[in-house]
């Protein structure tokens, strides 16, 4: 019985000492390494690539268009009668604020005749008033006194013309807005074709764009836009305020009017602004990264990771992002895309992950 019990307890260590070495050995840092090296040997051929699990997003559509920046107001200042400019108070660069004066012209002669008319008026008057106590006690006809009191409407008449006349002579700004480089000097002889100076209203400003007929629909009034203009890093918020209301027959196109507030009076007229519109949002989009699609003379195409190799994949692209782009067709939900070090990738290489990147937003 004692030998029988010593040799199985020897059979129990053996066995114990056996299963502790399998657990223990491949634990060991030098197989470990051995193992690695194995593993690097086995894709040291293989295409290292990142790829990114497709899933449908929910998505704004935009629609990227140009347009023009022009003052809420503007005009020509010119005289509305001729003569010799005798104050020019209006300063280049200037902020004026509605009904200031900007241009006197000569009035001396007019002002002279309403001086004329104003003391006739007075004359008139008076004989008027002798005229009504005559009548009154039949000192004279009713055609007497009615001539008289014709006389004295028709000086009236006069006084009012020459008012009219002498306010041809003053130029005022029609509204709150900055004068530009003028054309003139005090001195000046000026007539209605005289160019003078420009008046611009430059706050709010204006946004002039077009859209295809086709989105017709898809914009209203109150509408928000983004647009960026050059020298300006930052985009800026305007709003839709009018649309035409008919598609341009020969552009096919819908014409828009946006209203900025300017509050800085930093952003001048005239500049080239590049506007996004959304037009509404989407569901179920598949997105790809920019870098992952591949032009060429058939079409564009993608790479996809099966069964650790690389196949390529025809597709149709939609809109644009800044950094992404929609695809219509050719991918589906759960495709394994290679959206980086596709610079290597044949159709059929054989491939290796390096990492995976998460979809911005699935559903």
């Amino acid at each position: 019985m004692n030998i029988s019990s010593t040799f199985t307890k020897v059979i129990v260590a053996a066995g114990c000492f056996i299963l502790l070495a399998f657990l223990i050995i491949p634990k060991l840092p030098f197989l470990q390494a051995q193992d690695e090296e194995s593993k690097e040997n086995k894709n040291k051929d293989k295409v290292h690539v990142y790829t990114q699990v497709l899933r449908p997003e929910s998505v704004s559509k935009k629609l990227n268009v140009s347009g023009t920046v022009i003052p809420a107001n503007e005009v020509r200042l010119a005289s509305e009668t001729a003569g010799k400019i005798t104050s020019l108070p209006l300063q280049e660069g200037e902020l004026v604020q509605k009904d200031e004066l900007l241009v006197k012209i000569n009035d001396r002669e007019l002002q002279a005749r309403l001086s004329k008319a104003k003391s006739q008026k007075k004359l008139l008057a008076e004989q008027v008033e002798r005229k009504k106590k005559l009548l009154e006690k039949e000192g004279i006809s009713q055609a007497e006194y009615d001539q008289k009191k014709t006389e004295l409407a028709s000086i009236k008449a006069g006084i009012r013309n020459i008012k009219a006349q002498i306010d041809k002579t003053e130029i005022r700004a029609p509204f709150d807005g900055v004068v530009g480089l003028r054309h003139v000097s005090e001195g000046s002889y000026v007539s209605p074709d005289s160019k003078i100076a420009t008046l611009r209203q430059l706050q709010p400003l204006k946004i002039d764009f077009s859209v295809p007929g086709k989105y017709a629909q898809s914009v209203v009034k109150g509408q928000s836009i983004e647009f960026t203009v050059n020298g300006v890093d930052t985009a800026m918020q305007a709003r839709v305020y009018a649309i035409e209301p008919a598609i341009e027959t020969s552009t096919r196109t819908l014409q828009i009017r946006a209203l900025f507030d300017n509050e800085s009076r930093k952003i001048l007229p005239g500049n080239f602004a590049e506007i996004d519109l959304t037009l509404a949002s989407q569901d179920g989009v598949l997105m790809v990264p920019t870098e992952a699609v591949i032009s060429e003379l058939q079409g564009k195409k993608v790479f996809l990771y099966r069964n650790g190799k690389s196949v390529p994949q025809q597709i149709q692209t939609g809109q644009r992002q800044a950094e992404r782009v929609e695809v219509t067709k050719g991918l589906s939900r759960g495709d394994t895309l290679i959206t980086r070090g596709i610079q290597k990738v044949r159709p059929g290489s054989a491939v290796h992950i390096k990492g995976m990147k998460q979809p911005q937003t699935s559903q």
